[in-house]
């Protein structure tokens, strides 16, 4: 009987080991079959959700991604570093139609290779003595360059046509006269293009391409302005002083005489008493020394 026991026992001992063992194994299997790849197991996948708008992060710009089927107008997005160009501002002296822009270089004396000079008057103030200046001219047969305001062209509309039709150079002297530096751009342009207007009506040609400015007064934004729509600034290289209460007909043939040279542009003006009283003398005087008096254009070539 105790043998029986004893035998009993050691099959109870012996199958509570095993099943022990089995347990063991068994946790460990559930333990692990949780992780992919692990024991040959593949887990069947769960339900895939379908994705929303994805983010991309394009340097410091995020952009959506949109869903299949749907239709998105991408918005314009600036370009990294770029800096946008500006667009030009019109100039208030935009040059007129069928006008090209000249050199803003000025011009002071012609061509001192030949024996020329050039005789040039402006006219903006009175003119009484304009008649006479042009029945001088008339009589040496010498033409000359008026530089003559609007204002006094729309004064002197017959004037403007005789020296026109007597084969002298009409040029620009501004519409009324002022100093050029004192005015914004847009004043210098309309100075010029009044004057313009005014004075080819007249004459049916155009002032282009010579202006004076009144009282000398320029630089270089006045040149250049006169340039881009078709002036040449012209200044002188004798000043007579013929508009002073103190000239006489024997100072201003002094001057004249003491700067005279090839090319030279000699500034008088058509209202000055004394220069209609000097003119012919000094014409002759000119004469014979050889030179020949010639309007700006032919004094430069």
């Amino acid at each position: 009987m105790q043998v029986w026991q004893r035998q009993q026992q050691r099959r109870h001992r012996h199958f509570v080991g095993r099943l022990l063992i089995c347990i063991v194994a068994l946790l460990l299997v559930v333990g692990c079959g949780g992780t992919s790849g692990t024991g040959g197991n593949t887990p069947t996948p769960g339900p895939t959700a379908t994705p929303g708008p994805r983010a991309t992060q394009t340097g410091t710009t995020a952009t959506s991604t949109p869903s299949a089927g749907t239709t998105v107008t991408p918005m314009p997005q600036p370009t990294r570093g770029t800096t946008p160009t500006p667009q030009p501002t019109p100039s208030p002296c935009d040059t007129p139609a069928g006008v090209q822009p000249v050199l803003a270089s000025e011009i002071d004396i012609g061509n001192t290779d030949r024996q020329r000079i050039a005789l040039t008057f402006d006219a903006g103030g009175p003119s009484e003595p304009t008649a006479r200046i042009l029945d001088i001219l008339a009589q040496h047969h010498v033409h000359a360059t008026f530089f003559i305001t609007g204002d006094w062209a729309n004064l002197n509309p017959d004037l403007v046509r005789r020296i026109y039709s007597e084969g002298h150079e009409i040029s620009n002297h501004t519409m009324h006269h002022p100093d050029l530096r004192t005015l914004p751009d847009q004043g210098i342009c309309t100075e010029l293009n009044q004057a313009d207007q005014v004075l080819s009506s007249l004459t049916g040609v155009t002032t282009r391409p010579y202006y004076r400015p009144p009282y000398g007064g320029r630089d270089d934004r006045v040149r250049n302005l006169s340039a881009h729509i078709g002036y040449r600034t012209v200044y002188w290289t004798i000043d007579t002083l013929d508009w002073q209460t103190t000239a006489t007909s024997d100072s201003i043939t002094r001057i004249v005489m003491d700067h005279l040279t090839n090319g030279a542009i000699i500034l008088m003006h058509a209202g000055s008493q004394v220069e209609s009283e000097t003119l012919d003398g000094l014409m002759t005087k000119l004469e014979q020394m050889g030179y020949q008096m010639v309007t700006v254009t032919q004094v430069l070539q």
